[in-house]
């Protein structure tokens, strides 16, 4: 499956089927998006990005939260 990725300036991916991720009820706010990659740019992986394969549009960033140096 071929997929255009718009935070990554148009690039084109190939994705293979067995590394989509599926989430059967969607995220809340977000039913309709049932089918998801992670991406990460090259070179930097302290940030990937959680790509809706069902609307381009939506994409969330994730990090790990040991990296924010937080002292509670």
């Amino acid at each position: 499956m071929k997929f255009t990725l718009p935070c990554f300036g148009s690039e084109q991916v190939e994705i293979e089927p067995e590394s989509i991720i599926t989430f059967p009820a969607g995220l809340p706010g977000f039913e309709g998006c049932i089918r998801f990659k992670m991406f990460h740019e090259e070179g930097k992986l302290t940030v990937l990005w959680l790509q809706s394969l069902d609307d381009p549009a939506v994409a969330f960033s994730l990090g790990d939260p040991a990296l924010l140096n937080l002292v509670l």
